[in-house]
């Protein structure tokens, strides 16, 4: 073949890789018109090839970007005819849907220059991102909407991160501290706690975050002269710090103990409803904020039985009251619905103890402090709904739409643990794109993301059973968990994975192994032997995926976790 034939059928190489790329593409000059477009972005925007190729790009452009994108074009600037440089630009931008509405797209922008390097024509690359906005958008709401019912709460409340160190506190942390978040922030809790009681908690604290439990327990505070429960939410990287002050109830259960006269001074002026009553659950006794709180005179609930008030799904924590009596100085909450005489319920939260106790000791009394929560529980279920929303939002990777590392990590321990529990084989595929360095040098970052995409499907669509799951790892990395799946079984999945990718026929022409989108695989199974050894079969599949880099690419390796040996699967 001659040079000149060679030319020709490289031209036709180029401009079929152009039309039929995967993701939008567009040449345009320094004056924004539209010269030529593909197929993907005549689908993305709408317009039949006549009807776009009348247009200027500033038909199509969202007003507010114009003014930039208009200096950008006009660049006279040599450095921009440097493909790959760090002045090519990735931009962000709304475009105009012939329907009428604007969709985001990230724009790759490349220079063509003359002989002299001066750019003359842009190659423009659109991604529609309109899913991934969309997605930020509502991370951001449900954010908002988290620390707006945070600061609503009576209580305090702050976030400490794996340093022990203050990354958020609402208001009435900030009060309790006597400080701003600003002066909190990345300082450590221990420090503003007198030495004694920053002892005690750091001990519990320490020992729920390493456990990974929540956990409940009850300190007196020096500094504050104030008795306090603390409930601790360990997370991955943080614990979530909760303080209710309990003081009003030991004030009531001291007072008690030295008369009932001190008992029921006490209680006749408290803001939270305090109570006696016997083995049964009747009413000995109640303090006269009741008929504020729930209508009835106290006379009238003397004698009456707890369970006469409280909600019927929630007389079970009533009943489980008699069965947490283990000793005399344990404390136990309870929160459940209490009807008002308006025949409306009110959200209780009962902070009680068993105080008489008979010969065989059985408890014949107990004492209750008693707060209406009902404010604080419906900022919970806001909160949850929230978290909720921010559950899905941060398990899933915004560029593939699939799980992420941290959803993949959280899945795969779990597994772990039920195969080892069922006795039933475990198997793990690790893929990597072949050169995808080489694929976004060549085609630029949003085709390359456009392929992970397309990629994460292809992978999806070989998944034929509901426990099984995909992953994006990392980069151009991904990971498929596959339960109850022995090697035979995993390597039928994995041949299938790779197949389609490769029909995909995405082009990659500075691949050294295809001409198309490939992806080599590494793949272990085994019978999990211990609870704990998740990190070995993790190992070996990644190990696995090495040797079929090194094996030529677009290829399957499996790996033995007992042994290590490694076996090629050429296609």
């Amino acid at each position: 073949m001659d040079q000149t034939a060679q030319r020709l059928d490289e031209r036709d190489l180029l401009a079929h890789a152009f039309e039929y790329a995967a993701i939008g593409m567009v040449l345009v000059d320094r004056e924004g018109r539209l010269l030529k477009t593909n197929r993907a972005l005549r689908r993305m925007l709408g317009y039949a090839s006549q009807e776009i190729s009348q247009l200027a790009l500033w038909a199509i452009l969202h007003p507010d970007e114009a003014p930039g994108m208009r200096t950008v074009l006009a660049s006279a600037d040599k450095a921009l005819t440097t493909v790959g440089s760090s002045a090519s630009s990735m931009l962000e931008h709304r475009f105009l849907h012939k329907t009428g509405f604007y969709l985001w797209s990230q724009v790759s922008l490349s220079p063509v220059g003359d002989a002299a390097g001066t750019p003359q024509f842009w190659i423009m690359q659109l991604q529609d991102i309109s899913e991934k906005k969309r997605m930020e958008k509502a991370l951001r709401v449900s954010n908002d909407r988290i620390v707006k019912v945070i600061e609503r709460m009576n209580d305090i409340f702050f976030v400490l991160d794996h340093r022990w160190q203050f990354v958020y506190l609402n208001q009435r942390a900030e009060a309790w501290f006597e400080k701003d978040q600003s002066q909190l922030l990345g300082r450590r809790w221990w420090d503003l706690l007198a030495s004694a009681d920053a002892a005690r908690i750091r001990e519990r604290a320490q020992a729920a975050y390493e456990s990974k439990e929540n956990t409940a327990f009850e300190i007196y505070i020096s500094a504050k002269d104030q008795w306090y429960q603390i409930d601790l939410y360990p997370g991955v990287e943080s614990i979530s710090v909760y303080l209710k002050n309990i003081h009003k109830f030991k004030e009531a259960e001291e007072a008690l103990t030295k008369s009932e006269e001190g008992f029921r001074e006490l209680a006749e002026h408290s803001t939270d409803m305090i109570a006696r009553l016997d083995e049964q659950g009747r009413f000995l006794y109640v303090s006269p904020i009741c008929e504020h709180m729930l209508g009835y005179k106290r006379d009238d609930m003397i004698g009456t039985n707890v369970h006469d008030y409280v909600h019927a799904d929630d007389v079970g924590a009533w009943e489980k009251i008699g069965a947490d009596a283990v000793s005399p100085s344990d404390i136990f909450t309870a929160t459940y619905r209490v009807r008002r005489r308006s025949g409306e319920y009110l959200w209780f939260e009962s902070t009680y103890k068993f105080i008489q106790y008979d010969k065989s000791g059985h408890p014949r009394q107990l004492i209750a402090v008693s707060r209406d929560i009902t404010e604080r529980k419906k900022i919970e279920r806001e909160l949850i709904e929230a978290n909720d929303q921010l559950s899905k939002l941060t398990a899933i990777d915004p560029l593939t739409g699939i799980a992420n590392r941290r959803i993949f990590e959280e899945f795969f321990l779990k597994e772990w643990k039920r195969a080892f529990r069922t006795r039933r084989p475990l198997a793990l595929l690790m893929l990597d794109v072949d050169f995808f360095k080489q694929l976004n040098d060549t085609y630029g970052h949003t085709y390359g993301d456009d392929c992970l995409k397309q990629v994460a499907q292809a992978i999806q669509s070989a998944l034929k059973r509901p426990m099984d799951m995909v992953a994006r790892y990392g980069g151009e990395e991904f990971a498929v968990i596959l339960p109850e799946t022995d090697t035979s079984g995993a390597e039928v999945v994995a041949e299938d994975i790779r197949r389609q990718v490769e029909q995909l026929r995405l082009p990659h022409a500075t691949s050294q192994v295809h001409k198309l989108v490939t992806v080599s695989i590494g793949l272990a199974s085994c019978m999990p032997e211990q609870e704990r050894g998740a990190r070995e079969l993790l190992i070996c599949a990644d190990q696995a995926l090495y040797a079929a880099k090194h094996a030529g690419r677009n290829c399957i390796v499996v790996g033995d976790p007992l042994d290590g040996d490694a076996v090629l699967r050429t296609p």
